[in-house]
């Protein structure tokens, strides 16, 4: 049985956003774990999406480069966002980091 990508992501995705709203709203560190662990494995379908977009988009010569420019905001961006998230809890909380990062889950 096929299913394709596209109701694939868009599950994955759903999912990702419901458990996005689960860790901000946990009240132990169990339930925060959980959230995490399973928004990890509905956050991952982004990793292989980006591939076939890449190789769906692109001529085989070019797609070298564009896989590098994914790395290099992919790499970036995760870096950029602990530091923006660093300034955002001190203040607020660690539960503000999950509510305003909320928008952001459902690309």
């Amino acid at each position: 049985m096929y299913i394709g990508r596209r109701p694939v992501f868009i599950i994955a995705t759903g999912i990702f956003f419901a458990t996005t709203i689960w860790s901000g709203a946990a009240q132990s560190f169990e339930s925060l774990m959980a959230a995490r662990i399973l928004g990890a494995f509905a956050g991952s379908t982004t990793e292989a999406l980006a591939n076939a977009i890449v190789a769906d988009l692109f001529f085989l010569h070019e797609r070298g480069w564009w896989m590098g420019i994914f790395m290099i905001v992919q790499c970036t961006g995760g870096t950029i966002g602990g530091i923006i998230s660093g300034f955002l809890i001190g203040p607020e909380g660690w539960r503000w980091h999950f509510w305003v990062h909320l928008p952001f889950h459902s690309y």
